[in-house]
Order: C-alpha cells, then sequence, then structure tokens
C-alpha cells in the first residue's frame, strides 16, 4: 500500500446520518452500524479520520462495531438501487480501536482451509503492509462455502481506504492462488501471467521454485549449459519444477526469499531460443516443457520456464558434455 492519493477528511454527521468525505456526503447506513459507499468516493478517505468518525457516531448514535461496504459503481446509481449490485468481496470493520480488512470468497463444499499455511503464504504481504492475519471463518451454503479472511492493520497512519482496498484485493488474489494449500507452479505462473508477480516478493524458493534477476546469456556455454543444469534438475525431480528469470533474491536465516521484481528485456528472454538451447543440451528432451516470456510492462517481463513432473521411464535427464576452457561439464545426474 503506497498512501500516494491525497488524503480526504472524513467526518460523522449525526443530523444527516452519514459519513462525510471532503466535506460532502460518502457513506450512508442500510442497518444500525451497517454503511456503504461507492469506490469511486470512498478511495481517497482517511483512515485515521475515518477512526475519529466512527467515535464520534459512537457517542451520538449506537456502541456498535462499523462495518463498510464498498461497490464498485457510481455513487448516483448505488443511491437509487442499493439493491440492484453487489459489494466487492473486499470490506473493512471498525471496533474499538481496530481497523479490519475482511476479504470473502465462495468455493466448493469440500474445500479445507489450513490456517497455519495460509497464514505463512500471507506473511510476506502481511508485513510488507504492516498488517497481521486474524483469522478464517468457514460457512456452509447448500452449494458451496464461504471463506472469510481477517486481517488486522497494524497502523492507519497516513493511509487511505483506498490503500486498504489494494491490499484486501491481493490478499485474496493470493489467496485464490494457493488455495487447497501452499502456492503450486501452475498459481505461481497464473499470478505473473495476470500481472501481479510482486505478490509473491517475500515468497521462498523450494524444491519446485528457482528465480533468477539477470537472464542466461545463451551466447555463452557455460550459462546455457548453467540453464539446461537447472532445467535437468527439475526434470529428474519427482514433482517437478518452476524456473523464473525475473525476481532478485535475499538469504532469510539461510533460505532464498524473493526480494523484488526484476523485469528483463523482453529480447533478452526470448522464448524460443531458450527452448532451442534446452532441446539441444538436454538428452531426452523433457515432455510438456513450457516456456513464455510473459510481458509485464512495455519491452520488459519475465521468463518463465515450467517442467512438469516427468514419466519415470525417461529419467534421468542428462546435460550432454563439453570441454570449456579446461572445465568439463559432464551429465546431470538426478537430484536430490
Amino acid at each position: 500500500m503506497g498512501g500516494h492519493m491525497a488524503r480526504e477528511s472524513v467526518r460523522w454527521n449525526y443530523k444527516s446520518e452519514e459519513f462525510e468525505i471532503g466535506g460532502e456526503p460518502a457513506m450512508w447506513g442500510i442497518d444500525v452500524a451497517d454503511f456503504i459507499g461507492a469506490e469511486e468516493r470512498l478511495r481517497s478517505a482517511s483512515l485515521t479520520d475515518l477512526k475519529h468518525a466512527a467515535r464520534r457516531y459512537w457517542a451520538t448514535m449506537y456502541d456498535y462495531d462499523l462495518t463498510f461496504r464498498v461497490y464498485d459503481v457510481p455513487e448516483e446509481l448505488l443511491r437509487e438501487d442499493e439493491e440492484g449490485f453487489s459489494p466487492i468481496p473486499v470490506e473493512f470493520e471498525v471496533s474499538g480501536d481496530h481497523f479490519i480488512v475482511t476479504t470473502t470468497i465462495a468455493v466448493e463444499p469440500g474445500i479445507r482451509v489450513n490456517a497455519l499455511e495460509l497464514a505463512q503464504v500471507l506473511s510476506p504481504q502481511l508485513k510488507a503492509n504492516r498488517a497481521v492475519f486474524l483469522e478464517v471463518r468457514e460457512e456452509d451454503l447448500p452449494l458451496a462455502k464461504l471463506l472469510t479472511l481477517s486481517v488486522e492493520l497494524q497502523s492507519v497512519r497516513g493511509r487511505t481506504l483506498g490503500d486498504a482496498l489494494d491490499l484486501g484485493r491481493s490478499l485474496l488474489q493470493l489467496w485464490e492462488a494457493s488455495l487447497g494449500g501452499m502456492l503450486t507452479p501452475e498459481s505461481v505462473v497464473d499470478l505473473i501471467v495476470a500481472q501481479r508477480p510482486e505478490l509473491l516478493i517475500g515468497q521462498p524458493e523450494s524444491d519446485w521454485l528457482e528465480v533468477k534477476g539477470k537472464p542466461y546469456d545463451l551466447k555463452n556455454e557455460l550459462e546455457a549449459l548453467e540453464l539446461a543444469k537447472d532445467i535437468s534438475a527439475f526434470a529428474n525431480a519427482p514433482a517437478g519444477g518452476l524456473l523464473v528469470v525475473g525476481f532478485s533474491r535475499k538469504k532469510v536465516e539461510g533460505q532464498d526469499h524473493l526480494k523484488g521484481v526484476a523485469l528483463q528485456p523482453v529480447r533478452a528472454i526470448d522464448p524460443r531460443k531458450h527452448r532451442q538451447a534446452l532441446e539441444r543440451l538436454i538428452l531426452p528432451p523433457p515432455e510438456g516443457l513450457q516456456v513464455e516470456a510473459v510481458e509485464t510492462e512495455e519491452g520488459k517481463g519475465m521468463l518463465v520456464i515450467r517442467v512438469p513432473p516427468q514419466a519415470a521411464a525417461l529419467q534421468p535427464f542428462l546435460v550432454t558434455g563439453t570441454v570449456w576452457k579446461a572445465r568439463f561439464w559432464g551429465a546431470t545426474l538426478p537430484c536430490t
């Protein structure tokens, strides 16, 4: 949450019974402590002022926790037909001195959520945004299950409702990508293709995930062999793996974690040239290999190489040996 948007004041007007933003009515009640408003009007609202306005509400109206639901429609349409639209799946609660962000998704009835695993996946995003994991609630419906995630902002100073909305949406997208357990190669690729690679910052490398901060120089045979060695190691692993060129790394307690997005010039991550190098250097060629350059901004992006699990009959995958400046690069044996 960057907090770059200009913040507007928020106050409770007990006469009109609305919360005003910048001196204009913006959030109105549909129940005693349940308020709604249009996102276009709410994004600039100061969270500090909103907490102060909530205290005034409690002093002049009712001592109930306040819930704020947000709609992605013009305010005039929302005021005309409140029941004709659905709120976005991110809402807010002000309870005492606490500001809570909740996100809700509907899943199949059989889905189970491990709160500890989810907290681990979301931890980097929460830490970066000064928020803490609270809980996940489950509600069984006839044909689906509702899951509601709650997190609390540790500080609202300098932040807006727009910042909180962006955090909620980011957590929701990362949560959806990890449903059913931890992140997978497929869900990581999905986030990159959706142009949200920043959501992966802070995640650890693993047996199936490796990242590089700069592209392989395929004109240099040693670097081409290094690429082949990395990919053959995944091909020899039971679960396959994912190599992404476009993230910097840092060590945290001895383990490499994704430090930041390091987009590369598209010309340096040509999928065709990488595939040709792999086909030339790995025997037998891995089946189902996916090599893609994902352009996330004009002229720049990430190289994604997905190695699906390989048939045991094809293993081991070997890197063809060569002599290079008195160094021998031999076969890559199964990796453990």
